[in-house]
């Protein structure tokens, strides 16, 4: 049997994907979180082997970064490229420094969205640590601050 929980199932999809959900046979469907409810300690108390996320779109960083909060930072720049069209999610995990600094590091020197590389870097100020060049893919990955590749 596999243990799942699924997010997001107040809404439509996970409304209509519950009852099933419950009465399959291969599936132990260890309950739902909805909007408000605390992932983090959902997955902590029912120790689900999946996670099925029905929540709105601005919700998945966030919460794939709190079901994996060991992501290495390979897996969390790609989450985090996945979902950089939604800056708000982006700048609120920056700044409640929930991302790790190697990501932090990494979203402060892209050009390619300014207000989430400013958000990183003023992170970075915060926590003390040297800021890396801004780049451009426009220029080719070259510089714009004047710093070396």
């Amino acid at each position: 049997m596999i243990r799942v929980l699924l997010a997001g199932h107040r809404g439509k999809v996970g409304a209509a994907l519950e009852p099933a959900l419950a009465a399959a046979e291969d599936v132990d469907y260890v309950g739902g979180v909805g909007r408000g409810d605390d992932l983090a300690a959902a997955l902590r108390e029912k120790q689900p082997q999946v996670l099925v996320d029905f929540t709105h779109p601005g919700a998945g960083l966030e919460n794939a970064l709190a079901a994996h909060p060991k992501l290495s930072v390979a897996a969390a720049t790609r989450l985090a490229a996945r979902y950089a069209t939604n800056v708000s999610a982006v700048l609120r995990l920056i700044g409640r420094g929930d991302l790790p600094e190697e990501l932090v590091r990494r979203l402060a020197g892209q050009s390619t969205r300014p207000l989430v590389a400013a958000a990183a870097r003023t992170e970075l100020q915060r926590r003390g640590s040297p800021l890396p060049p801004l780049r451009s893919p426009q220029r080719g990955g070259k510089s714009l601050t004047g710093h070396a590749r």
